[in-house]
């Protein structure tokens, strides 16, 4: 359903509840910043998000065909923290290569990604998660 149908009146976002024109009376999406959104509306954006997300993580590009990589991301869950639902995991690629390094959950990934694929980087965000430089000091 397209946004623009999903015009809310009467919100309420105390209790997360507005009349949708298209919907009837609905829960809404609160987000800071940002207009309340039909909840109806939010899922049907977030399933079609997800399952292009899906399929864009899943690239040729990669080397790897999408029946295999949804066999693998079947298989095996993200290498780092273990999560197992297919709908999360993506394949992890080297930037530098191009090559398949293995199955990664979207959060996981982004956070390599986040710090560069640097080894060096990581091991000091490690030593700063186990020893906070500030802790009991502010």
């Amino acid at each position: 359903m397209p946004r623009h149908i999903h015009k809310l009146s009467n919100v309420d976002t105390e209790n997360a509840r507005a009349e949708c024109a298209n919907c009837g009376s609905v829960d809404i999406k609160l987000k800071a910043n940002q207009s309340p959104r039909c909840m109806i509306a939010y899922k049907a954006d977030r399933a079609r998000y997800d399952s292009k997300r899906v399929r864009d993580y899943v690239s040729p590009e990669h080397g790897v065909k999408q029946s295999h990589a949804l066999k693998l991301k079947s298989e095996n869950p993200c290498f780092i923290c273990g999560e197992s639902d297919v709908s999360k995991l993506c394949i992890d690629h080297d930037h530098a290569t191009g090559s398949v390094r293995g199955i990664l959950c979207h959060l996981c990934n982004t956070a390599l990604g986040s710090l560069r694929d640097d080894p060096v980087r990581l091991t000091r965000a490690l030593r700063y998660l186990e020893t906070p430089p500030l802790l009991g000091r502010v």
